[in-house]
């Protein structure tokens, strides 16, 4: 047991932050949460997502309010809530790319081709929706047009 859990259930402070005209005042939340967390996120309207050991991303409003669960069986090696309307996941363990919506169903995904990508280790989106992938293969940084199957950019990181 670690010095998280409390009962086979975790409970975590959260501190959000009202800003009034003269000064901030602080609400604390609490919340059950099943399983250990191993990261947090928080989109750009604050509210928050935990993954946990489980697998689960967890999504809470600020209010600290349970709006959905997203288990698909595997966790997103990166995750990036953005700005809570497109959540982006990146899973390495099948080298896929997803968007999820709001209620953390998937909209689109799709593989990555080993055509442009051999091992792709880390990836991201961009904000002309295409993607960034390090490709561990060969130590490239590339950018990739999933809607053209185009490879824009292509950079050689660094040996040092």
């Amino acid at each position: 047991m670690n010095k998280y859990s409390c009962g086979g259930s975790l409970i975590v402070f959260f501190y959000f932050l009202y800003f009034s005209d003269s000064y901030a005042q602080k609400k604390i939340v609490s919340m059950p949460i099943k399983g250990e967390i191993t990261s947090a996120y928080v989109d750009r309207v604050g509210e928050i997502y935990l993954m946990t050991t489980n697998n689960d991303i967890q999504k809470f409003d600020i209010n600290g309010k349970l709006l959905s669960i997203y288990n698909k069986g595997l966790a997103p090696t990166l995750f990036d809530p953005r700005d809570g309307s497109r959540l982006f996941a990146f899973f390495r363990a099948d080298r896929t790319i997803a968007y999820l919506s709001p209620s953390l169903e998937i909209n689109t995904s799709f593989n990555i081709d080993s055509a442009f990508v051999i091992d792709p280790w880390l990836a991201c989106a961009s904000g002309d929706h295409d993607l960034w992938i390090l490709d561990a293969a060969d130590e490239m940084l590339k950018k990739i047009s999933p809607r053209t199957s185009t490879m824009p950019v292509e950079v050689r990181l660094p040996n040092e």
